[in-house]
């Protein structure tokens, strides 16, 4: 199972206005904004702006789930299999999962399909498990993709990490999109072997021309940075918008910000409002600060 809200950002968001406070999002949320209740669930969650307090951010993901917010279903269902903030409750995860995955959101797809490959909070159904597990893996998950193989970490011992990282090299010599996108991780982190981050720069173009949007964006910030090869914030621009174009509200929030202070290009502020705009409307809330 993946650890709670973990994500595939190379490095942190390009600064921009301060994010709102706790109190403000809560009372955003208390208001009926589920993009505020989810974000005031993730700072509870981490402890941003106050003291951590988790038994808080499953209120509010509750909340941000019962307002429609699939991804906020996820986390909660999250928490309550782990444990976190409250007892671990198998069953109301499993239906929290469900409600996530009829959203769209893959990975509680693969978290489902484990639950009932487990029989975990219900009735073990094998068949439904796999079904699941090819929807997540078609869907980008490779955990899912490993879950078919029957080479996850709830099918046995957890894969070494060099083992993991040749299995997405051929994976991504194949064609697959997402294999390319965790692999360029493993390369740009080290993991599983040497830290290559020009061949990360290869593998995430490979998984952007597949239009793997986290591949596109990982790959503008290495631009961005200049890791693996030369600096390009022009180039960091294309790929950012390709992203964008897809509705990753985090390359929406970066392109903005790289719009409004003309790096990478002419200044514009006005695009750069238009771009905070669409990145708060898919669920970033510091974009949603520096679009008013």
């Amino acid at each position: 199972m993946r650890a709670l809200l973990a994500g595939l950002v190379l490095v942190p968001a390009l600064a921009v206005a301060a994010p709102p406070s706790r109190a403000a999002l809560e009372a955003k949320c208390q208001k009926g904004d589920a993009a505020a209740c989810a974000a005031a669930a993730l700072a509870a969650y981490r402890g941003d702006g106050g003291p951590r307090d988790q038994g808080r951010a499953r209120h509010f993901y509750l909340r941000a789930c019962d307002l429609g917010r699939a991804p906020a279903c996820f986390n909660l269902g999250l928490m309550q299999y782990q444990g976190e903030g409250g007892g671990r409750e198998l069953a109301p995860a499993r239906a929290l999962f469900r409600r996530a995955c009829d959203g769209k959101v893959p990975d509680a797809c693969n978290a489902l399909g484990v639950m009932f490959n487990l029989g975990e909070g219900g009735k073990r159904d094998q068949a439904t498990a796999f079904i699941l597990f090819q929807q997540a893996c078609d869907d980008g998950v490779t955990a899912a993709c490993d879950n078919l193989a029957g080479k996850g970490a709830k099918a046995g011992a957890p894969e070494p990490p060099a083992d993991r990282r040749a299995r997405l090299a051929k994976l991504c010599d194949e064609g697959r999109a997402a294999a390319c996108r965790d692999y360029g991780i493993m390369l740009d982190q080290g993991e599983g072997g040497a830290q290559d981050q020009r061949k990360a720069r290869a593998v995430f173009k490979k998984a952007c021309d597949k239009k793997e949007l986290r591949g596109c964006f990982n790959l503008a910030l290495l631009w961005l940075d200049g890791h693996g090869g030369q600096q390009n914030a022009a180039e960091a621009r294309h790929y950012l918008g390709k992203a964008c174009d897809g509705n990753d509200g985090r390359a929406c929030h970066n392109l903005a910000t790289l719009h409004a202070n003309g790096v990478g290009g002419a200044k514009d502020r006005a695009k750069a409002q238009r771009l905070y705009e669409r990145a708060c409307k898919n669920g970033v809330a510091e974009a949603c600060a520096a679009a008013k």
